[in-house]
């Protein structure tokens, strides 16, 4: 059971991965199993994608308890994949 922002750190860290990857021809300096498991991930997703992504937990970061919680927001995000 984590908090939130452990989760919300842990789901930013891996967008951030997938970004690196796609935009990458050769292995970034990443461990060789993170780079093949982060490779197959980046396939399902479109440059746009991981930018949005990427853009939606910044903001869900930034906003909350403005707007609504982190927990409520995270557990949105997730199922909007």
């Amino acid at each position: 059971n984590g908090s939130p922002e452990e989760i919300h750190g842990i789901l930013f860290w891996q967008v951030k991965n997938i970004a690196l990857v796609h935009t990458s021809s050769t292995n970034p300096g990443m461990n060789p199993f993170v780079y093949k498991k982060t490779m197959h991930f980046a396939k399902n997703f479109s440059h746009k994608d991981i930018q949005g992504l990427s853009r939606s937990l910044a903001h869900m970061f930034h906003n909350r308890d403005t707007y609504s919680t982190l927990d409520v927001e995270l557990e949105k995000f997730i199922l909007s994949l």
